[in-house]
Parts: structure tokens; C-alpha cells; sequence
């Protein structure tokens, strides 16, 4: 893989995560209308269908 190939990589991963802390971080302030699109991102994770290595 080339170094352009793992920047994309890279920020796609970074984006992902910080997507993910973010939806968490507005439940955590009360924001439930939201807990369906965390859920959704999470189910996302556990499928494999994001490259969110954590």
C-alpha cells in the first residue's frame, strides 16, 4: 500500500472515531434522540463494515 493509500486510510479512521465520540458525548449530555444513529455507527464497528480499528 502506497503512503497516499494509508493517509486516506488514516483520516478515514480518525474521522470514524471521532464520529463515534462525538454521538456518545451528546447522549452523555441528554441527547437521546440520538442514541439510534451511536447504535447504528456501533453496529457499523461490530460488522466490520467501517475500518475503525479500535
Amino acid at each position: 500500500m502506497d503512503n497516499r493509500t494509508e493517509e486516506v486510510i488514516t483520516r478515514f479512521q480518525d474521522s470514524w472515531k471521532e464520529t463515534q465520540r462525538t454521538f456518545e458525548l451528546f447522549e452523555t449530555n441528554g441527547f437521546e434522540k440520538l442514541k439510534p444513529v451511536e447504535k447504528f455507527i456501533s453496529e457499523l464497528k461490530e460488522n466490520g463494515k467501517t475500518i475503525i480499528s479500535e
